[in-house]
């Protein structure tokens, strides 16, 4: 694991938060199995914008004896939740073996080599055709290969999920390119 001093952390989630105006909180809790030895670290950021909210966290994990050195337990997660009146779902990965061969799940960005690597399954293709259009959407994903991203909704809310699988201290420009580019995408689905 990656360890990183607290402060260098806090110093950049303050700096983006402040820079977004939302919200920082940064509960700690006990992990039980060690006897309190181990604790953790949530640092949760949360900016509301009109009618929807967003959700920036990433947990770190120290001792008890060493709170200043942490090391990385989770990616860093960002989600929006917003309401919306319809149905919609998407879920995209990395393409496999299979698929390349039968051309499952096949998507119609335009761009043959973001197509031909990532898969897509939606009840919307438009609105899925229409976010992997965006050149800056599919720049993110090729340059980035630890990214998991999910749309789920239920005809009331909708949670637009983006994690980046890598255990890191994020800088203040990584976390601004993941929020804008999820921005980009919020603003692509109509409430």
């Amino acid at each position: 694991m990656m360890e990183i001093t607290k402060t260098e952390v806090l110093k950049n989630f303050k700096s983006f938060t402040e820079k977004i105006e939302g919200n920082l909180n940064i509960p700690h809790k006990s992990e039980i199995d060690s006897g309190g030895a181990l604790k953790h670290m949530t640092i949760e950021l949360e900016k509301k914008i009109d009618n929807i909210t967003i959700k920036i966290n990433q947990t770190f994990s120290y001792l008890f004896s060493e709170p200043e050195k942490l090391s990385v337990t989770t990616g860093l997660t960002i989600i929006i939740v917003k309401p919306v009146k319809f149905d919609f779902y998407l879920h995209f990965w990395h393409r496999e073996f299979f698929e390349r061969i039968f051309a499952l799940n096949k998507l119609n960005s335009g761009n043959t080599d973001f197509d031909k690597n990532y898969s897509a399954k939606s009840n919307n293709p438009i609105l899925t055709n229409t976010i992997f259009q965006n050149k800056n959407v599919q720049d993110l994903f090729l340059t980035n290969k630890f990214l998991v991203f999910n749309i789920n909704s239920d005809n009331k809310g909708i949670n637009i999920i983006l994690k980046n699988m890598e255990l890191k201290n994020y800088n203040v420009e990584e976390i601004e390119n993941l929020y804008l580019i999820l921005l980009k995408i919020n603003n692509m689905i109509e409430a």
